[in-house]
This record gives C-alpha cells, sequence and structure tokens, in this order.
C-alpha cells in the first residue's frame, strides 16, 4: 500500500453503482492527508458516490442503522466516531448490518 493511503472496503448492496468489475464488492486504496478524520473520508465517498446517500448524510454525519463501519477491526463508534483520525495503512469496510439469534 502506498505511503499516505488506507484500505477501502465496500460490500453487498452498499458497492453497487460503484463502477468495480463485481457488484457486491468494491476494494481500493484511498489516498489520504495528515490529519484526516473518518469524517472528512466518508463526506468523500459520499460526494463521489451519489448512491452513499441512502445510507449515509454528509451534512449532519450520520450513518443510518443498518450499515456497519468499521476502522481497524473495530465499530467506527468505538474507534473513535467520524472524529476518528485515519492513518496511513488503515483498513476501513462498510457493509450492511446484520441480526439474529
Amino acid at each position: 500500500m502506498p505511503e499516505g493511503a488506507i484500505k477501502v472496503e465496500v460490500l453487498s448492496w452498499l458497492a453497487r453503482g460503484m463502477d468495480f468489475p463485481r457488484e457486491d464488492k468494491a476494494v481500493w486504496e484511498e489516498p489520504i492527508k495528515d490529519g484526516e478524520t473518518l469524517g472528512d473520508l466518508m463526506d468523500r465517498l459520499a460526494a463521489r458516490y451519489a448512491h452513499f446517500s441512502e445510507f449515509y448524510d454528509p451534512n449532519s454525519r450520520l450513518l443510518q442503522d443498518h450499515v456497519e463501519l468499521v476502522v481497524n477491526g473495530r465499530l467506527y463508534d468505538l474507534a473513535g466516531g467520524f472524529a476518528a483520525p485515519l492513518r496511513s495503512g488503515d483498513t476501513v469496510m462498510l457493509f450492511p448490518g446484520f441480526s439474529g439469534g
């Protein structure tokens, strides 16, 4: 992974319309700047991919309950929320929430 980049993975129906080879999975390296936060990344992705508005609102920085956002294996709210700083080599994943018992 290049210096100053993170890995982004978007899975299932959240990846639709992102112009990746698979409709159910998008994986790429995203450049980041020093001091960039998870919220900055999500705002940028929402501006790039119109369908992100189905599950993320950049104006209020609210994520729909049916979507999971994970930073380095931790739920985003446990990792510092949208204010969490991103560092080169981090992995950010978005996938549909799940429930059951």
